[in-house]
């Protein structure tokens, strides 16, 4: 998300004519990716940095001066880094931080304000938070220290999906696998036809990634892992089906399906032999991948169904589900020491009004998008071009998005850049969010895995870490090292038992579960 707004210019376009009716001024500094400063000879645009300054101060009533420090490295979150490390912060600052140490640093030490002593001046941001689906934005301390980027989904969604090379398919008469058994005759069959070739290949490097594609489809955890409920050794608790999903995946390996190296491979190496016809099914690949495979050499790939599991079982995946989402990783801070924090909690909360939200996603109505009869917004323009058209026109429409709604990137997606897919036979050109909704339910969508997991890590102290790394880390490898033993045949799978006897062990594992697992009862 390279070049986020500091404070975003949505919606100033509609009030470009508009001025404020008081003397009062408001003066603060900014340290910012965007250039608002005027009469600036940097400046891209200085009528839109004017239409801004006019919308911003109509809605506080009062003059708007701001004195700004462009943040211009490619790298913005090191630059933000730095930038936090100096005694003279910016009243209000962009602040990356994807792991989020640094803004519990900031919050520890007193240097940033808790916007929830200010929540009279933030209705449309306090709306949000009580709308939010995680728990990443909220301090270990139970504050938040930053305005943070938001999206809206408006039903549950995935973005990974199994690819295959549809070409190959039509032209040898196979159909997408529906479950494990028929992956396995079709991944067989391409052997027989293509033998130079590893059928099936994978973007990922890591074991248990590459594992969860099968068996268990997308609920096997190995290590101390977050399951929906709590933490736990998932390996020593889905031990039967860990062992199934290995006995799958060496039956794989013996019969040449997948690489002797199917854990080495660089995407570009994947993405080589995808291209002349050397693999044929990748599983649990981005999907807007389908429209980038292949396509030099002739060959088109397609999303398509996830296969069921061994017992039939439906997948389970780490979907978002329909509401708004959080995310801490781009936050605005307001520095403790800023003068009238009050009105610079207020005139950046008005970035998260629906109206706001509505023109920074969709444009203006009548113009860029409309309404039909049951209330659903769609684009005016038919076509690509039409659309780039408007795009240019539209200044609203060139800004990078700090509140985001999925509903509308779909439908922009599904108009300019839609992918192949296939779901139970049935060939689509799609937006690869909107082919999600075909598969994913409310049932089997399990949401909050990662953000969970990365807020109770990012939470833990140094002496938390440092007894996790001691009982868990010797575990971990010796896990991963046998893991692919059982899978070339180097090891039996009768010694599977023996295999988790010896693994429990190897540390104090449960110490480690039970660190993960208090922090868990203080997010909730």
């Amino acid at each position: 998300m390279k070049g986020l707004f500091l404070i975003s210019l949505s919606v100033l376009f509609l009030f470009a004519g508009a001025s404020c009716s008081t003397e009062q001024v408001l003066s603060f500094s900014l340290f910012a990716t965007h250039d608002l400063r005027r009469n600036s000879e940097q400046s891209e645009s200085s009528e839109k940095i004017e239409k801004w300054y006019r919308f911003a101060e109509e809605y506080m009533d009062m003059k708007i001066e701001i004195d700004e420090e462009i943040l211009t490295s490619d790298n913005v979150e090191r630059s933000c880094e730095e930038y936090i490390r100096r005694n003279d912060l910016a009243d209000v600052f962009l602040l990356v931080d994807s792991g989020g140490e640094h803004l519990a640093e900031l919050a520890k030490q007193g240097k940033i304000i808790n916007l929830l002593d200010y929540k009279d001046y933030m209705p449309n941001y306090s709306k949000m938070l009580e709308q939010n689906l995680n728990y990443e934005i909220t301090n270990i301390d139970g504050g938040i220290y930053g305005f943070a980027t938001s999206m809206y989904y408006p039903a549950p969604v995935f973005q990974y999906s199994w690819l295959y090379n549809y070409t190959v398919f039509q032209e040898n008469g196979l159909s997408i696998p529906q479950n494990m058994e028929e992956l396995y005759q079709t991944a067989k069959r391409l052997k027989q036809l293509y033998p130079d070739s590893y059928p099936i290949m994978f973007y990922s490097t890591d074991i248990e990634y590459i594992c969860n594609c099968f068996g268990f489809l997308n609920r096997l955890y190995l290590m101390a892992d977050y399951n929906g409920s709590e933490y736990q050794v998932g390996l020593f608790e889905q031990s039967e089906e860990w062992k199934n999903t290995i006995a799958y995946m060496n039956r794989l390996y013996e019969e040449e399906l997948i690489a002797p190296n199917f854990d080495a491979y660089k995407s570009s190496q994947v993405e080589y032999n995808a291209a002349n016809a050397r693999t044929f099914i990748i599983p649990n690949a981005w999907s807007g991948q389908a429209g980038l495979l292949g396509a030099s050499e002739g060959y088109e790939w397609v999303c398509g169904n996830t296969p069921r599991g061994f017992d039939d079982q439906e997948p389970f995946y780490s979907a978002e589900i329909q509401g708004y989402t959080l995310s801490n990783s781009w936050n605005l801070c307001i520095s403790a020491e800023a003068e009238n924090p009050e009105l610079l909690v207020k005139l950046i909360d008005h970035d998260y009004s629906q109206e706001a939200i509505d023109l920074y996603n969709w444009g203006e109505k009548g113009v860029h998008y409309d309404v039909d009869e049951n209330g659903k917004k769609y684009l005016i323009p038919q076509t690509a071009e039409e659309y780039e058209r408007l795009w240019q026109e539209n200044p609203t429409m060139e800004l990078l998005r700090r509140n985001q709604n999925l509903e509308f990137i779909m439908v922009r997606n599904k108009l300019l850049s839609p992918v192949p897919t296939v779901f139970n036979g049935v060939y689509e050109k799609t937006d690869y969010w909107m082919f999600s909704q075909k598969y994913i339910t409310s049932e089997n969508a399990f949401p909050g895995r990662s953000v969970t997991t990365s807020f109770v890590q990012s939470s833990l102290t140094e002496e938390q870490n440092d007894t996790i790394s001691e009982n868990m880390a010797p575990l971990h490898s010796y896990v991963l090292q046998e893991l692919r033993r059982f899978i070339t045949g180097e090891r039996s799978l009768d010694e599977w038992d023996a295999f988790i006897e010896k693994a429990k062990q190897l540390g104090d594992y449960q110490s480690a579960v039970n660190i993960y697992n208090d922090q868990l009862k203080k997010l909730h």
